[in-house]
């Protein structure tokens, strides 16, 4: 892909949400940091954005409306590096055309990307800071290019930027059960702006053992530990005579697809598991919560019944872009 080659493109199927739903406190915006050991040298970031910008042309687009749906159309804009100031994730202003869909913030001695997630999902963001990171010590000489793994010195491929759940769309698969609603949280919202930073630092090493004694990942153990406190504020508003309708606890876990599916894209492609505990059954020890999690997520990352989800996903969408391409077909009939 080269500047001849500029393309537009459909967004994938997780993405289609976003536009709709995004405000400037529902950013729908993801970030991730990495923290150097020391100040960051401008001069090789700068060449090292240039060359991650040529690696991932395809996130090199903006945002256009349709007249039934949004795309991407790829612009020519440099990546310009700015200070990370103000509040994280802020939202990409919805007015500007000609706009990247993310962006790369620097502070002392860290480099953060953070990304619409109308572009890409977790996995996508970390494929391009990593290569940012790898291209900025390869110019600080302090690693060579035979220590580089191939995918950042490739040039980009079709399927990288492809929508791997058409891809992976399987038809006549039955529908997905409908779940009951879950427990919310009853507290009032924080004042705007709601974004703020909250540092916590733990032990990998030590969550890592505590998640082995109890005979599951660190995944899992940090679910059932958020699942145990929710528990724990039910029972604590129940004590003040504040109770709730939904008995169902129950947390959205975004799990990576490419990890079940040979997919190379750099888009969007995962989907949530949701483990929960239902306390209309009673109260549950966190032996049982670890215990219920970690066969939820068994379960639920079957390749089958990622299939089922993919195609009720699918299925929605395929089924209104067939509304309304029949739609604009009436219209173009009747204005003739």
């Amino acid at each position: 892909m080269n500047k001849s080659e500029l393309f537009w493109t459909p967004l994938d199927n997780a993405a289609k949400i976003y536009p709709a739903i995004r405000s400037k406190e529902n950013t729908t915006v993801v970030r991730l940091t990495a923290v150097l050991k020391e100040r960051v040298m401008i001069k090789h970031l700068f060449k090292a954005i240039a060359l991650a910008e040529k690696r991932f042309p395809y996130f090199k687009v903006t945002l256009r409306k349709g007249f039934f749906w949004f795309y991407l159309e790829q612009i020519d804009l440099p990546v310009i590096p700015h200070v990370d100031k103000g509040i994280p994730c802020r939202a990409f202003n919805k007015n500007n055309d000609n706009r990247l869909l993310f962006r790369i913030l620097i502070y002392k001695n860290q480099i953060s990307a953070e990304f619409s997630h109308i572009l890409t999902d977790g996995y996508g963001a970390s494929r391009f800071l990593n290569s940012i990171l790898i291209y900025y010590f390869r110019a600080k000489g302090v690693i060579r290019n035979n220590e580089i793994d191939s995918f950042y010195t490739i040039n980009p491929k079709k399927e990288e930027y492809e929508d791997a759940y058409n891809t992976y769309f399987k038809e006549n698969i039955p529908t997905v059960i409908r779940q009951p609603k879950a427990f919310h949280l009853p507290f009032s919202l924080s004042t705007k702006p709601r974004f703020d930073v909250l540092v916590a630092i733990i032990s990998i090493a030590d969550l890592k053992n505590k998640s082995d004694k109890k005979g599951v990942g660190i995944t899992d153990y940090l679910i059932a530990v958020y699942l145990w406190v929710l528990q724990e504020i039910i029972n604590d508003l129940k004590s003040q005579n504040i109770s709730s309708k939904n008995k169902i606890i129950r947390i959205q876990v975004p799990v990576n697809l490419r990890n079940f599916y040979p997919s190379k894209t750099m888009r969007n492609f995962s989907l949530f598991v949701l483990p929960e505990i239902d306390l209309r059954l009673g109260n549950y020890s966190f032996d049982e919560i670890i215990k219920i999690v970690y066969h939820k997520m068994q379960l639920e990352t079957d390749e089958k019944l990622i299939n089922k989800i993919i195609s009720r996903n699918v299925g929605i969408e395929s089924t209104i872009q067939r509304e309304q391409t029949n739609t604009a077909v009436y219209l173009q009939t009747w204005e003739k």
